[in-house]
């Protein structure tokens, strides 16, 4: 798979999931992760695609899915801490 076609891989995959680890797309396009780590990041910084890592950086989630998880939760207050 040359790089041209690993972006648009990459890219389609993080439309249709939202929210994935690094290490199953790595699996599925037959790349190291790191490999898919970086190209992520390199196409965050060209504004190729919006989104950001998990804390633990293994984990990817466009930001639209993320806004999507965000809003869930607001509407369904037994997700929000009681401790609050």
């Amino acid at each position: 798979m040359n790089d041209s076609s690993l972006r648009i891989a990459v890219k389609n995959f993080a439309i249709e999931a939202g929210r994935f680890k690094i290490s199953d797309l790595a699996q599925i396009v037959n790349q190291p992760p790191k490999k898919i780590a970086k190209l992520l990041k390199n196409m965050i910084d060209a504004e190729e695609i919006k989104g950001v890592f998990t804390v633990k950086n293994d984990e990817f989630v466009t930001l639209e899915q993320l806004k999507a998880e965000i809003m869930r939760v607001i509407k369904t207050p037994r997700l929000i801490n009681q401790d609050l």
